[in-house]
């Protein structure tokens, strides 16, 4: 038979056919697809069904455009262990009032009238009664007012995703997302990490408030015990006023007491005029 051309709606996608009349697969008449770069698909023309069929098994594909072919043992890998269900309207407490033939809701926790009983099912409507079908762990409803997939976990309907074991994911030990500090030291920043609070084990950046507390200066000064016991470490002493309503100066030190076997810190009230000022005091791990 002559060759003929296909147009699937763009240049990219022309191809030319031929049609052969000995059949090596069988089943039909067997159709090489012949792109424009040379490859060849082969097809088969199903006679009874009036359609195309692939004569031989597709392999890798994965998906990353609407078309894209892909195989089955792709959709099984992100649909295991997930039983579809035929969608439902929407997620109600209420049945509606004036329900057609065939419409289907998923029951909320709570429902009412002729749903009572019957939460987390799913009901449809016969044309005369609603008809219940009570879920298995792993059925999967598609909701079409709000376009979400729902999951029933065994207890609950919950988002689709929200059910997947992280630690079943494939490739969790791939180091392929370079942008990620990692937890182990291994990768450093390459930029400044600004962040309010934010703490990183370092020379630079504060582990973290250990010591905060007030003080009132009744006599001039105060010495504040921190309960502070580590020796291998660096800390950082700030202080302040609070809501003085008059100039105050204030000055404070950080001081180990071996007696003690702990960091106390020392404030002293350089000016008296202010009367019993109240000290503010953080104390900031360094390393």
């Amino acid at each position: 038979m002559p060759d003929r051309t296909i147009n699937f709606g763009d240049d990219e996608t022309e191809a030319t056919y031929r049609v052969r009349d000995d059949d090596p697969v069988g089943g039909g008449d067997f159709i090489l697809v012949e792109d424009l770069d040379g490859s060849i698909i082969p097809l088969k023309y199903n006679k009874p069904s009036g359609k195309l069929e692939a004569a031989v098994g597709i392999e890798g594909q994965t998906p990353t455009a609407t078309a894209d072919l892909t195989t089955k043992s792709y959709v099984d890998s992100v649909t295991q262990g997930l039983s579809y269900q035929e969608p439902v309207i929407d997620e109600l407490n209420d049945p509606p009032a004036s329900p057609s033939t065939g419409d289907r809701y998923l029951i909320d926790d709570n429902p009412t009238g002729d749903w009572s009983g019957n939460a987390n099912e799913i009901a449809e409507w016969d044309g005369s009664q609603w008809v219940f079908d009570a879920p298995s762990e792993g059925w999967a409803v598609f909701i079409e007012d709000v376009d979400e997939l729902k999951v029933y976990n065994g207890t609950n309907w919950v988002q689709f995703g929200s059910t997947l074991d992280h630690g079943a994911l494939q490739g969790l030990a791939d180091d392929d997302h370079t942008q990620y500090l990692l937890v182990d030291g291994s990768r450093s920043a390459t930029g400044t990490i600004d962040a309010p609070s934010f703490s990183v084990d370092g020379n630079t950046l504060a582990q973290s408030v250990v010591f905060s507390g007030q003080e009132t200066l009744s006599s001039g000064s105060a010495v504040v015990d921190t309960g502070i016991s580590a020796t291998d470490a660096t800390f950082q002493l700030a202080i302040g006023v609070d809501d003085p309503d008059a100039d105050t100066k204030l000055s404070g030190r950080l001081f180990w007491d071996d007696s003690a076997g702990t960091y106390k810190v020392e404030i002293v009230e350089s000016d008296t005029s202010v009367g019993n000022p109240t000290a503010n005091i953080d104390v900031v791990r360094v390393r």
